[in-house]
């Protein structure tokens, strides 16, 4: 199974206390609390839990999740947090001189949202680009799964190419074997 989309860094940042007018909290400054850190993105997390309902997969078999990383220490966390649920890792692509996606979330004390910043920039440019996986996994043409902008637009079972509809960029030049 091949699953197309995010993987980011999730900061989820979530206040101890209600800031009320009463006290010295004001919008333009810190509020004391609770800051975490955990692989996230919309794509991995569909990849890791088929990753785990297929645990018994190995190799060519186990899903892979086709995500663009950054050559940053955000791109390297990501890598090795797959790496250490046991993850395929080549499907991503590192993109030197780009910052990885990260999703900056912040809570009130309940946990509801407040306010956020998604910087998904890197994933935006995985539009257009063609995936071609290698004729000897077969399987993966059958059963591919596009999460985010844009759809999977052919299988192409015979070549093992997965195309992405894209707005006029259409190039197998940019194809990006997996092995």
């Amino acid at each position: 199974m091949v699953i197309v989309g995010s993987a980011a860094m999730d900061i989820t940042s979530r206040a101890r206390t209600q800031p009320s007018m009463e006290t010295t909290h004001s919008l333009h400054s810190t509020t004391p609390g609770s800051v975490s850190l955990s692989p996230g993105g919309v794509g991995r997390n569909i990849g890791e839990a088929t990753h785990r309902i297929l645990s018994n997969k190995s190799g060519s078999q186990a899903p892979v999740l086709i995500s663009l990383i950054g050559e940053d220490v955000v791109g390297g966390v990501l890598r090795n947090e797959l790496l250490r649920i046991g993850m395929r890792t080549d499907g991503l692509i590192t993109i030197p001189g780009e910052a990885s996606a990260v999703c900056n979330m912040v809570l009130d004390t309940g946990g509801g949202l407040i306010t956020g910043v998604a910087d998904m920039d890197i994933i935006e440019s995985l539009e257009g680009n063609t995936v071609s996986l290698s004729p000897s996994q077969p399987n993966y043409t059958n059963h591919c799964i596009r999460v985010g902008h844009g759809t999977v637009e052919s299988v192409q079972p015979e070549s093992g190419c997965v195309r992405r509809q894209s707005e006029g960029f259409d190039d197998h030049r940019h194809c990006v074997a997996l092995r």
